[in-house]
């Protein structure tokens, strides 16, 4: 798995999954980011397993899994 984002490094396993659950990022997307960021599945083995490419997956996770994570992170932060 590539690098871990600055603002979950800090975060355990436990926290991840929390932050993944109220993040609001909807059935799919919720999916890609347990498989990505809890389990650490390649973007590649996810596309796979949910009949995706590999492209939309990465897309996903830059575009909207990671920003909504980022911005609930901060709230639950304070």
């Amino acid at each position: 798995m590539s690098k871990m984002p600055d603002f979950l490094l800090c975060k355990s396993k436990q926290e991840i999954e929390h932050l993944i659950k109220t993040a609001n990022l909807g059935k799919e997307n919720t999916k890609i980011a347990h498989l990505r960021f809890i389990e650490q599945i390649s973007i590649v083995e996810i596309g796979s397993i949910l009949n995706l490419t590999r492209s939309t997956v990465g897309k996903r996770i830059l575009h909207q899994i990671l920003p909504k994570l980022k911005q609930f992170s901060e709230i639950i932060k304070r």
